[in-house]
């Protein structure tokens, strides 16, 4: 599969499926697609059955390179800082409190100073020391202590993070105190955005909400047609976030008025898009990446992979990178998304592609964070192997880049 221009008329167009029974704004087969996504083992659901509890996490999240040092979190329950050009450990974290079953990460650290913020599954908020990976403080994020899938926001020394009981909560940087917190109509898996002083994240109820980070009271809210997990991103005065009913929507960042949508997707969107003055790139479950035009929503150009997209892209100077279900890491040019060429992982991949130099890391299926170089040959981005940090191995043993277990194909 390649990359081709087509125009929008001719993409299917999915129609809003019925809403789910327990959760509102979620569609039946969009609970047992995100069950799948996740791979979390849950009860069977039925239009007039419960879902029950999901257990036994796999979870994943992308990372922040910051100083030549990536942050990330693993399934296995530790947050870890190695150092990007070499995949050496520095520290890791293994502090997570809540219940063993729910020791994972699914959303991004932030880093601001000296200090790491996580959201952990287990439902705790964690503070660490971006020096040693010492504890500064830890929260537990609403009184049932539901699980975290989102990431934290951080802004003005407040930080956000969204609670499958359905709340966005605000807590005190420095000490971790509750600030506020805000109840929606359905649980919130969103990584929220802050920016300029406002909140914006979606809720499986179908809404994105734009709230004062200071005090959290409601700005406005946008009804979409599907749930909403994608983060929100924003480019001047627009935001930009896809959603379960197939449809990619830009709205107007102060009032929330839409501007307009593209429906042009076969699948739901998980996400963040990537925005740049140019294009949105919008990764679907479809496998597609749509770049579409931040002005009008014109479809621009198309990059197609063989499995769903859930992390979001990346850029490494002149490129595009991608990380598909399907096992390959590609890369196509900005403008026009020519030239692809392809890396295969022979590994699921699930986490957002992070770009610092030149260079991307991620996440796979393995229980591996990896580091790949993109080099321009003639206008061309290729794929070099790195290394690669074993997060179920000891620190002693790696990084394993002359290990030929771990089958990078670049």
């Amino acid at each position: 599969m390649g990359v081709r221009s087509r125009p929008v008329t001719s993409l299917p167009h999915r129609q809003p499926s019925e809403a789910g029974a327990v959760y509102p704004g979620v569609p039946r087969r969009v609970l047992i697609t995100l069950v799948l996504l996740v791979a979390l083992s849950a009860a069977a659901c039925t239009g007039a059955t419960a879902c029950g509890q999901v257990a036994n996490p796999d979870g994943w999240a992308g990372g922040v390179v910051v100083d030549g040092v990536i942050y990330t979190g693993s399934m296995d329950g530790t947050l870890l800082a190695l150092d990007a050009e070499t995949g050496q450990s520095i520290w890791e974290f293994n502090g997570l409190v809540g219940e063993d079953r729910r020791h994972a990460f699914y959303g991004d650290p932030v880093v601001v100073g000296d200090i790491v913020y996580a959201a952990g599954y287990d439902g705790h908020l964690y503070a660490v020391s971006r020096l040693d990976g010492s504890k500064i403080w830890d929260v537990p994020v609403g009184e049932s202590r539901e699980q975290l899938v989102g990431g934290p926001g951080l802004g003005d020394g407040i930080v956000v993070v969204g609670s499958s009981d359905g709340s966005v909560y605000a807590f005190a940087a420095d000490n971790g105190s509750e600030l506020w917190s805000f109840e929606t109509g359905s649980m919130v898996w969103t990584t929220p955005l802050v920016d300029e002083g406002i909140v914006y994240f979606g809720s499986l109820d179908k809404n994105i909400y734009a709230l004062s980070l200071r005090g959290g009271s409601e700005l406005w809210r946008f009804k979409a047609r599907g749930a909403v997990t994608a983060p929100p991103a924003k480019l001047g005065e627009r935001l930009f976030v896809g959603a379960f009913d197939g449809t990619f929507y830009a709205l107007d960042a102060n009032s929330g008025s839409e501007l307009w949508t593209f429906e042009g997707a076969d699948g739901w969107y998980w996400a963040r898009a990537l925005v740049t003055d140019d294009a949105v790139f919008a990764a679907a479950l479809d496998g597609n990446v749509y770049a579409l035009s931040p002005d009008t929503g014109a479809l621009l150009w198309v990059m197609e992979t063989n499995g769903p997209i859930i992390g979001s892209p990346a850029t490494v100077g002149d490129f595009l990178i991608v990380a598909s279900d399907d096992g390959r890491l590609r890369t196509a040019n900005l403008i026009g998304g020519g030239g692809q060429r392809e890396c295969h992982i022979q590994e699921r991949l699930r986490t957002n592609v992070v770009g610092y130099g030149d260079r991307v890391y991620l996440g796979a299926w393995d229980h591996t964070v990896r580091s790949i170089a993109v080099n321009n040959v003639n206008g061309v981005g290729t794929l070099d192997e790195g290394w690669v940090y074993k997060t179920d191995r000891p620190q002693a043993e790696n990084p394993v880049s002359d290990d030929p277990s771990w089958q990078q194909r670049c």
